[in-house]
């Protein structure tokens, strides 16, 4: 792809090569070609089980630029980071989220399918909901917290609707009476405990609402020895999801961000970048993209944390010229043909 040739001396080191002989090559990639490299790669994850059809999707800042990211969960609940596409600015990453979107049903090109694409209460609005209409995924996952802000008036309008029913359970002790509002709109409450985090959680749920019946919602509450943690809601189009599975999708809702930027910022250092060149820019992160994706993917498919035996490589210059030049990537026992 940079089309340098490798010499060895006589210790077997790799020659350096300069970060400007490197500039120079990524002004001529096409940044498409580089996606399809990244998307080829997670269709073949995601046939394999590595990689499940969970999509996230965030806003964040890279080098001083704001950026949309498209991430996929992996089966031990990390992030693979797919692709990014430059933002106006801080909460205005719809449309770029959409570009995101509609890049990977091209390069796809129904090979894989998103089940879920989970966000955050940004994406509480009309444009969202016609991405599943379009098929950009199956289903919606958004968790919302009041202390976001606003959202649009009809999901307003829903969570009114939903705290009426939950107030009615409340205030009805009739079973009789519970069991109408269980049959009518599929209302549950639910309590239980997370024993992994430690706390205690309180649960109520409706398939059903007066205002959009093709949202469920979920109103979540956490304690922590008698006090309250917070409290959040979870939209979905999915009607099949139990509250318990709501849940644990709303607190999966920020693993883009903690999994995701803040791992490929602490490999390649992302925050520091100054490059005035955004094709440079822009194809410098979708390779870093890619070959943290991968060394994650290593880690974890060889049975090491992070945070242990490998927690402090680095991902150097020579790592990247690997993938890149042997065109193919070795992940456990699979071979994964680029």
């Amino acid at each position: 792809m940079f089309q340098l040739n490798r010499f060895h001396n006589s210790r077997y080191r790799h020659t350096v090569f300069s970060d400007t002989r490197v500039t120079e090559r990524l002004k001529d990639i096409d940044s498409n070609d580089l996606r399809k490299i990244n998307y080829h790669v997670a269709a073949q994850l995601i046939k394999e089980g590595l990689l499940q059809p969970i999509g996230y999707l965030d806003g964040t800042v890279l080098g001083h630029r704001y950026y949309s990211g498209f991430g996929l969960m992996t089966r031990w609940g990390d992030i693979l980071l797919m692709d990014v596409d430059p933002a106006g600015k801080r909460g205005k990453e719809l449309l770029s989220s959409q570009r995101l979107l509609e890049r990977q049903q091209l390069f796809w090109d129904a090979e894989v399918k998103l089940k879920y694409l989970l966000l955050d209460a940004l994406y509480l609005n009309n444009r969202v909901l016609g991405w599943r209409e379009r098929n950009l995924a199956e289903h919606l996952v958004i968790k919302y917290r009041p202390k976001d802000g606003e959202i649009a008036q009809r999901f307003r309008r829903m969570i009114s609707a939903f705290e009426s029913m939950v107030q009615q359970w409340e205030d009805v002790r009739d079973n009789r009476k519970r069991t109408q509002l269980s049959v009518q709109m599929g209302f549950k409450e639910k309590r239980g405990e997370d024993k992994a985090k430690g706390v205690w959680y309180h649960i109520y749920y409706a398939r059903s609402n007066s205002y959009d019946k093709n949202y469920s919602i979920a109103r979540i509450e956490e304690f922590r020895k008698g006090e309250s943690l917070g409290m959040f809601y979870v939209f979905t189009t999915d009607k099949e999801l139990s509250p318990e599975q709501l849940r644990k999708l709303g607190h999966q809702r920020w693993y883009i961000e903690n999994d995701g930027f803040k791992l490929l910022n602490s490999q390649v250092n992302t925050k520091k970048y100054h490059l005035d060149n955004e094709v440079v820019y822009r194809n410098k992160l979708l390779i870093q993209i890619l070959a943290v994706g991968l060394l994650m993917l290593f880690r974890r498919e060889n049975g090491y944390r992070l945070s242990r035996i490998y927690g402090s490589v680095k991902l150097t210059l020579r790592f990247v010229g690997e993938v890149l030049f042997e065109g193919n990537f070795y992940i456990g026992a699979r071979w994964l043909d680029s």
